[in-house]
């Protein structure tokens, strides 16, 4: 991307990135702030129009437009308003500060946004998506049979905004080249760039000791919140033991609701219970919270 602007003006280039709004739920805009951490060193100002993205306390960045997050719904006439709304108040505020914009980057969830995409080209501005997915393929294949013909009517409106978006950018930064392959996006080949950003380094973190020379060990890294099924995790670890006496368990990460962390400790007590038929004894997971310095970490039981 950097590449894209002057090399002296890569020093302090102005840079707005859009996102549909961000689901209403601990830790959605996590991605988000890791991406602007990206675009920091190159930017004077980052204006983000993301919906309910928090406020940052770095000067360089601005929140532009901070609406209610999005709801999970799984009506399709919800979700297809939604996101046509959500299109045209992003493009509203885009409009405010475009003049101001070197560069306009398309993050999460919107390959479809169309008129965002035509207001940047109008003002010449230089347009680039980072490709999450294919939304159109979202919506065929959850709602291509049903809702009388909207679902695929929904899909064929998406793949043309998607098709009209690809046309007007000036590049796409994919996931990876096979994903280009799946897509059929290979016309686009000269407007293509494969963003290796958001993946593990390979050269650095690789596989030393075979699969059968580890200890069996079972591990969840990742956010403390009700959708990630850490409950349902814990009340399965005795079940787990039994057929694997020698397995042991790990849960690292940043505790979002103490909620959850409790229930998952209360539910691990209780298997360790003399009273419990299927005792885990020492593969109790040890629980650890990333997000403090001190951060608690605990073995249950």
């Amino acid at each position: 991307m950097v590449r894209m602007i002057n090399s002296k003006k890569s020093k302090g280039i102005c840079i707005c990135v859009m996102a549909v709004p961000l689901l209403n739920i601990d830790g959605a805009d996590t991605f988000l702030k890791q991406f602007l951490k990206i675009l920091e060193p190159i930017s004077k100002k980052l204006y983000v129009i993301a919906g309910a993205f928090s406020q940052s306390d770095n000067e360089k960045i601005q929140v532009i437009g901070n609406t209610k997050g999005w709801v999970v719904t799984k009506s399709l006439p919800a979700r297809i308003l939604r996101y046509i709304l959500a299109q045209l108040r992003g493009s509203l505020d885009l409009i405010k500060i475009v003049r101001n914009c070197d560069l306009i980057i398309l993050y999460s969830g919107t390959q479809a946004y169309l008129i965002p995409a035509l207001i940047g080209k109008l003002y010449r501005k230089k347009v680039i998506l980072v490709h999450q997915g294919s939304r159109s393929n979202s919506y065929r294949i959850a709602y291509g049979k049903r809702w009388f013909g909207l679902g695929m009517i929904s899909y064929w409106a998406l793949w043309s905004a998607e098709a009209a978006v690809f046309h007007l950018l000036d590049r796409t930064v994919m996931e990876s080249e096979s994903v280009i392959k799946f897509l059929g996006l290979d016309r686009y080949r000269k407007k293509l760039c494969i963003g290796d950003y958001c993946y593990i380094d390979t050269d650095l973190f690789k596989v030393e000791k075979g699969l059968s020379e580890r200890e069996k060990r079972v591990g969840y890294v990742g956010q403390f919140i009700e959708k990630k099924g850490l409950v349902a995790l814990a009340k399965a670890v005795p079940l787990i033991v039994t057929d694997c006496p020698d397995v042991k368990f790990a849960m690292v990460g940043k505790i979002g609701s103490t909620i959850v962390s409790d229930r998952v400790e209360e539910e691990l007590q209780r298997s360790n219970s003399p009273l419990s038929p299927r005792p885990v004894l020492g593969a109790i997971p040890r629980i650890c919270d990333v997000s403090r310095p001190t951060a608690r970490v605990s073995r249950s039981g």
